[in-house]
């Protein structure tokens, strides 16, 4: 699918010329700023493909309608980065032009469930569930920024969520305690009773609960470059071109709602449109010699590291851990969200929901590698303070889940209730390591991990005031020493 916007020619001569004066120093910032501005509504660009037009993949679902994770997921999946598997998703894109969304869920008495909304930059504005409405049945509203009504009867203002943005992303999530067939089969039955929808249909259906693979499919025309279908795993793919081009699909997208109470993204947006990339103009890389190109790519790689370097830097670190604590988020930290939507897209969400603590280092604070064996040992009686549940997720490079033998991507809270974990004299010991373990015990603990590189989002449901302000002492991983060039079992 080609943009629907199209340049004149006069246009397009006078963009090529603009960029063919940009200095090497001049293109090389320029292409920075479009990454650290652009990389998160970028990512959001790319997932909605995914979800909405990306045809014969299992997350589709067409746009105005979720995709439900009827099973855990996988590591064959890839749509998306750094996900957990303790919950059971809900994810779907919703264009609020045309009318309001419908979000109704079941009454849900016995485990965590929330419905989040946000918008591409992304703000999450709208945040309701067990921790915060509730487990009663319940039903709630999100309108566009244009929405002037009328209202559907019986809603109640606090009930009403406005989002900020025509392009809407709502992630659903139910807690799987387990992944036995009962368990499944009862999330399962709390998603067929959860309606997010276009409101009219809602409404035809008399306001009854209509599971996701009963509404129609919708095929959306967002614009897409060629390369589309091959950037899902947009962590490992991406070009700097790439970004360009998506930055000008960002721009030029109706859905994607800019912000008009930003002073900085004003400034930044001016100075990019110097590559091309504004309202009104489609971004096309012939206008790039094969030197520029070369910059562009540079600047590109620059900006990725950079981003990493600031985000480690301003996160607490606890024992080779980068906490999120505090209770806020700036947005206008485009350097950290330029991170957040290349290694976690969507990320953050309000901490009031959850937290988590990012791992790239041992105690040693040398990166994790699977030729090395690690151990993460917690006191029974000093677990993560958390009103809901934790897990400990392990991603290869790339933030996805590694593939290995006993389907295991994670290790939470639910298997240590359940007595599924061994634990002695007051410990739980975790085993993280590429082989697997000869002792049983060790088996029960064990965390499959890859032959290369990989990383941890450690996640806190319901994090309480240790996790907040960094005052619990989370453990750190630790390497295992070898012997004689081997490692220990």
């Amino acid at each position: 699918m080609k943009p629907a916007l199209k340049m004149s020619v006069a246009d397009t001569a006078q963009t090529r010329e603009e960029i063919a004066r940009l200095t090497e120093d001049e293109l090389h910032t320029l292409t920075k700023e479009a990454f650290f501005w652009g990389m998160h509504p970028v990512a959001i660009y790319e997932l909605r493909y995914v979800l909405t037009q990306l045809k014969g993949r299992p997350s589709y679902a067409g746009d105005g309608r979720m995709h439900w994770d009827r099973r855990p997921r996988s590591a064959a999946e890839k749509s998306a980065t750094t996900p957990n598997a303790t919950t059971l998703y809900g994810m779907g894109f919703f264009d609020l032009r045309s009318e309001p969304v419908i979000v109704a869920t079941p009454a849900v008495p016995d485990r965590y469930f929330s419905v989040q909304a946000c918008d591409q930059y992304p703000r999450w504005f709208m945040t309701v569930g067990n921790q915060f409405t509730g487990r009663d049945a319940q039903q709630f509203l999100i309108v566009g920024p244009d929405f002037e009504g009328p209202y559907p009867r019986g809603f109640a203002a606090v009930h009403i969520y406005p989002s900020p943005s025509n392009c809407v992303l709502v992630a659903a999530r139910y807690a799987l305690k387990s992944n036995e067939p009962d368990e499944i089969a009862a999330v399962n039955r709390l998603m067929d009773q959860t309606t997010i929808a276009p409101l009219s249909f809602w409404e035809a259906n008399g306001r009854k609960p209509v599971r996701a693979e009963d509404q129609p499919v919708v095929e959306p025309g967002y614009a897409a470059i060629p390369r589309m279908a091959g950037l899902v795993e947009i962590a490992s793919t991406l070009t700097g071109i790439d970004l360009l081009q998506l930055v000008s699909l960002v721009l030029n997208d109706p859905t994607m709602t800019l912000r008009v109470d930003s002073a900085k993204e004003i400034a930044t947006l001016r100075r990019i449109a110097r590559l091309g990339l504004a309202p009104g103009n489609v971004f096309d890389p012939a206008w790039l010699s094969d030197a520029q190109k070369q910059v562009v790519e540079a600047a590109f790689t620059e900006a990725k590291h950079e981003s990493v370097r600031h985000f480690e830097a301003s996160r607490f670190n606890k024992n080779g851990w980068r906490l999120w604590i505090g209770v806020t988020e700036d947005i206008n930290d485009y350097v950290k969200q330029g991170y957040y939507g290349l290694w976690a897209i969507a990320t953050p969400v309000p901490v009031r929901s959850h937290s988590g603590a990012f791992g790239y280092v041992d105690t040693d604070d040398q990166p994790f590698t699977g030729t090395s064996k690690y151990t993460l040992t917690f006191d029974l009686n000093d677990l993560p303070p958390v009103t809901e549940f934790w897990e400990l997720p392990l991603y290869d490079e790339g933030g996805y889940f590694v593939d290995n033998e006993i389907d295991r991507y994670s290790i939470n809270s639910y298997m240590l209730e359940r007595g599924d974990l061994q634990s002695a004299d007051g410990k739980l010991v975790i085993y993280i390591q590429h082989e697997k373990p000869t002792d049983p015990n060790q088996l029960r603990n064990w965390l499959p991990a890859p032959e290369g590189s990989f990383h941890f989002a450690f996640r806190y449901y319901g994090p309480m005031s240790g996790l907040l302000d960094g005052s619990y002492d989370m453990p750190g991983i630790v390497r295992t020493p070898s012997h004689s060039g081997r490692q220990t079992a």
